[in-house]
């Protein structure tokens, strides 16, 4: 166990636990990086102050210190990375383009709004959200907003002062990153694919006061990845384009002899490693999107 809080009352203990959890999960690379954007933001009118932030967690022997230093003492940095970091880690995001590049309304009456247009949506086609609260908060050039629905209640096995028992749990959550920049809306919400498109636009009217939902035409555009089996590969792009590198962040690889045999790759701090354990493979498999 990485961390361990015996002995204690345990009124005291379970907090601490997972507080400790929390500390633990955030001691890594993609921890520390939502870490180092809260305190920006936090610092944007201190330069100085924010160098000397970052000067002293890099002199830590790790990212597990670091997460512990920044919990302790910097307190007003720490909710907020964590809801970033867990953000960060959660699957299936729906991306919609088109949503323009307006300014994002983080106004009381705008998030209350939001909230309660959440709240009726669900009560009307699904019976619960009979409470909404939205945290509205801001990554760098992102617009994040955590909206968290009243849901069924659901019963979950626990431990309770020595006992095993049921306690009911009904958050549901859903999830808005807005771009300004890029003109983006991704939104993570794990239940009914019906309900994305609705829940998108309440946002675009609450939000980015648009008065509908921009249309988001299917990208029907094909890319042929195959030059990317040359070693020899090289990304031609025109110098006034504005592209300053091309980082290939994932690659999946589909086998031409096995039925659903894939290699996906991902990069890591040693990529040449991935390239010289899998190249010898690529020659049977097909690149997909």
């Amino acid at each position: 166990m990485p961390y361990s809080t015996p002995g204690l009352p345990e009124e005291q203990r379970n907090p601490m636990d997972a507080e400790f959890a929390e500390i633990f999960a955030m001691g890594c690379e993609k921890g520390f990086k939502p870490i180092l954007d809260e305190a920006k933001w936090q610092l944007h009118e201190d330069p100085e102050g924010f160098d000397r932030f970052v000067d002293q967690l890099s002199a830590l022997p790790n990212h597990y210190h670091r997460a512990m230093v920044t919990y302790l003492d910097h307190r007003e940095c720490w909710k907020d990375a964590t809801r970033f970091y867990h953000a960060d880690t959660l699957p299936y995001w729906r991306k919609r383009r088109h949503m323009g590049h307006r300014d994002a309304m983080v106004d009381e009456a705008s998030i209350t709004e939001l909230a309660s247009l959440i709240r009726h949506h669900f009560h009307r086609t699904e019976g619960r959200g009979n409470n909404c609260v939205v945290e509205p908060l801001r990554c760098g050039e992102l617009n994040y907003f955590f909206a968290y629905p009243e849901d069924y209640s659901q019963q979950a096995i626990e431990w309770v002062n020595g006992k095993f028992a049921h306690r009911p749990h009904n958050p549901a959550e859903v999830i808005y990153v807005y771009s300004k920049r890029e003109g983006t809306l991704d939104l993570n919400f794990r239940s009914s694919y019906r309900a994305i498109e609705p829940l998108q636009h309440i946002f675009a009217t609450t939000i980015l006061k648009l008065n509908e939902l921009p249309p988001d035409p299917e990208d029907k555009r094909v890319y042929d990845l195959n030059p990317l089996r040359k070693r020899s590969f090289d990304f031609s792009y025109d110098p006034g384009s504005g592209i300053e590198r091309v980082v290939v962040r994932k690659l999946r690889l589909s086998s031409k002899l096995i039925l659903r045999n894939r290699i996906t790759l991902s990069p890591i701090p040693m990529r040449s490693m991935i390239f010289l354990t899998s190249w010898s493979r690529l020659s049977r498999c097909t690149c997909t999107t």
